[in-house]
């Protein structure tokens, strides 16, 4: 068996190796695919990218969402995705991650680097999480419903089930990086979400989480999708949804703690 190798990257500056099992060798000519052209000309100087979007007029595509919502449906395929995630606290970027995901609609399989190093690996079923933590060897199961949130779900996953509950407001367009893009939106308490959606191909571009509180910590999360593509399920592809073999790993149950990853 081959282990996937970690994408390695100069975080801020540039992509040096992006890498996966049997490096993808199979992947059909047919496969959907989108790619950023150049991270670096993408992500502005500031840490908080988020703020760098300018509001248009709202949209006339009333059936946009619904265009999105059927464009990134897993539709019997792997949907690979590679983003880049800036996390800041009070206006100060506290991490800068490469996350890159696996996804059929039923088993999601993460992975987050940081500075060129994984830090996690997570196998995110209907009921169980199991996820790998390099810095102690340990791979900890926990139960699905009993971990709080939205934590392991994709940002896709998460729009499409929004979308199928009524909860997303179709935001219009905006203006990302040169182009109108479809926006999306879900506002819970003090916390915005957003999505946004290139208008011709309705793929993922951006994924962001707004939290403005009375006290600090405010906070921003925010994923620039680098990545994203529809791969053909078959054998070859479905074992990139199955985590890498950690024989000498010790395994635990119980909820990751940010302690375990740092």
């Amino acid at each position: 068996m081959t282990d996937e190798i970690p994408f390695l990257r100069k975080l801020g500056s540039e992509f040096s190796e992006l890498a996966t099992r049997d490096e993808l060798a199979g992947r059909s000519a047919a496969a959907r695919r989108w790619h950023r052209p150049a991270l670096a000309a993408l992500i502005p100087a500031s840490a908080v990218v988020i703020l760098g979007v300018v509001a248009l007029a709202p949209s006339d595509r009333t059936n946009s969402l619904a265009e999105a919502y059927a464009a990134v449906a897993p539709a019997g395929q792997v949907v690979h995705s590679v983003q880049d995630v800036t996390i800041t606290s009070r206006g100060r970027t506290v991490a800068r991650q490469l996350i890159q995901t696996y996804w059929d609609g039923s088993r999601l399989r993460t992975l987050t680097s940081e500075e060129g190093r994984l830090v996690s690996e997570n196998v995110v079923t209907n009921n169980n999480v199991a996820a790998y933590l390099p810095k102690s060897n340990t791979i900890r199961e926990s139960p699905l419903n009993l971990l709080a949130g939205d934590r392991y779900k994709d940002p896709v996953e998460l729009f499409r089930e929004l979308y199928r509950g009524g909860r997303l407001q179709n935001a219009g367009t905006q203006a990302l990086n040169g182009r109108t893009v479809t926006k999306a939106t879900m506002q819970d308490g003090n916390e915005l979400r957003t999505w946004l959606f290139d208008q011709d191909t309705e793929t993922p571009l951006r994924y962001s989480i707004i939290t403005d509180d009375p006290a600090p910590p405010s906070y921003s999360f925010t994923a620039d999708y680098i990545t994203y593509e529809h791969l053909p399920n078959n054998l070859q592809n479905k074992r990139h949804l199955e985590m890498d073999p950690h024989p000498n790993a010790t395994r635990t149950t119980g909820a990751v703690r940010p302690t375990d990853v740092k």
